[in-house]
């Protein structure tokens, strides 16, 4: 294993390319790896990784490449505990309010009508989000209920 750090992205944004600054900067070795072109064997690390900092911006994308890579022996920043938890608001949710962190009102709805049941009961307006991935901005919430099973009430 070398000293070099690779950087694990699926898309350069302004901080991948602050830390590709901050490396030339200190004279530090990173090699930039876009993670949308990586295929890994399984059975050995054919890399090399050493220490990789986890950057991809896609969750899935995120937690199978930093599984990958630690189950191979690379030293993962932003570890794959680290991306499922954060993740997911669910999870995240739970953690922070289990830490005595200020949270927002929530609610998580397991199907369709548990979720409309709950809107009903609790009154609108409501922020509805997928547990995982972006927020999805729609004109209708109802289109929202039919894309999603998991959906996340705030």
């Amino acid at each position: 294993m070398s000293d070099k750090i690779t950087v694990l992205y699926d898309t350069i944004r302004l901080e991948e390319k602050l830390l590709i600054k901050a490396a030339e900067k200190h004279d530090a070795e990173i090699e930039m790896v876009d993670c949308k072109k990586l295929f890994v064997d399984l059975n050995k690390n054919t890399h090399e990784f050493g220490t990789v900092l986890q950057r991809c911006v896609s969750y899935y994308r995120n937690i199978h490449s930093t599984a990958t890579l630690e189950g191979l022996g690379a030293r993962v920043v932003n570890s794959l505990n680290t991306g499922l938890l954060a993740g997911n608001k669910l999870f995240t949710h739970m953690l922070l309010q289990k830490a005595g962190v200020a949270t927002p009102e929530a609610t998580i709805a397991f199907s369709k009508e548990s979720a409309m049941e709950s809107l009903e009961k609790t009154g609108y307006p409501k922020i509805i989000k997928p547990t995982v991935g972006q927020l999805i901005k729609c004109t209708s919430w109802r289109s929202l209920y039919r894309d999603h099973q998991g959906i996340y009430v705030q």
